[in-house]
């Protein structure tokens, strides 16, 4: 769409010129003065929409981010539903649809794109046989792996982190394991 917007303005300028050309030869170069001015004029105070636009299509040219993707943009953070060379609509876990002007946009998290890790903590009693509670998540980690269902979800086989804390009355044990970035949550909930 992006494309076909810029190839329909250039086409109606083109044929504004060569109507105004057919008209009057004469009107073309009394215009041009005139053009001018108002080209330097709209310069200054285009500024911003020049430089969310520059920045709109770098985003789009290096699919960076797309319709579907979760990102985080600094300004704001969820589901991107539309994305131009001037914004980008992102709609956030209360509903709140976001527009993003491409120029105030500093980072892009994408959280779509690749992979990603499930962190699992899981916390225990604290007089609990830390062993046998690492031994029994990796074995049950590993399984999920294996489980035609999961596999093609998890990259790469899960990795124990072991103690990650201790509390009170509790110790909390961690283990990641690497999925697609759009099973991440599937895969740590399961």
């Amino acid at each position: 769409t992006i494309l076909q917007n810029i190839v329909n303005v250039m086409l109606v300028v083109i044929a504004i010129v060569l109507i105004v050309n057919a008209i009057d030869t004469g009107l073309l170069g009394s215009l041009t003065l005139l053009t001018a001015a108002v080209g330097a004029g709209l310069g200054f105070g285009a500024q911003n929409i020049v430089k969310d636009v520059l920045n709109g299509i770098f985003i789009v040219a290096e699919d960076q981010i797309g319709i579907g993707d979760v990102v985080d943009l600094g300004l704001a953070s969820g589901v991107v539903e539309y994305v131009s060379v001037r914004i980008t609509q992102v709609r956030d876990v209360n509903g709140t649809l976001w527009y993003v002007r491409n120029g105030e946009v500093l980072r892009i998290g994408n959280m779509s794109q690749g992979w990603a890790r499930a962190i699992i903590d899981l916390g225990v009693p604290a007089d609990s046989d830390l062993e046998q509670v690492e031994r029994t998540m990796l074995e049950t980690a590993q399984n999920l792996a294996k489980d035609p269902k999961w596999r093609t979800r998890i990259i790469e086989k899960p990795e124990l982190w072991g103690l990650e804390s201790i509390g009170g009355d509790a110790l909390v044990v961690r283990i990641v394991i690497k999925a697609r970035a759009n099973a991440k949550d599937d895969v740590a909930q399961e």
